[in-house]
């Protein structure tokens, strides 16, 4: 998975951020949110690859 290095990267930039700044602070979360974001589009792409039907309907599970 191409994305493990990065995710880890975006996980520990979060966990530097609460380290100096705080956990209440927006810059904070916005790394992991980043991610959360970045897994969905990467979810959503492998079930349309994975999709054998041809049409561009996603089912998500």
């Amino acid at each position: 998975m191409d994305l493990c290095g990065f995710a880890f990267t975006l996980l520990f930039a979060a966990i530097s951020h609460a380290a100096i700044d705080g956990i209440a602070n927006f810059q904070t979360w916005l790394p992991i949110i980043f991610l959360a974001i970045l897994l969905l589009f990467y979810r959503a792409y492998h079930k349309l690859q994975l999709n054998e039907a041809g049409n561009m309907q996603v089912a998500f599970k």
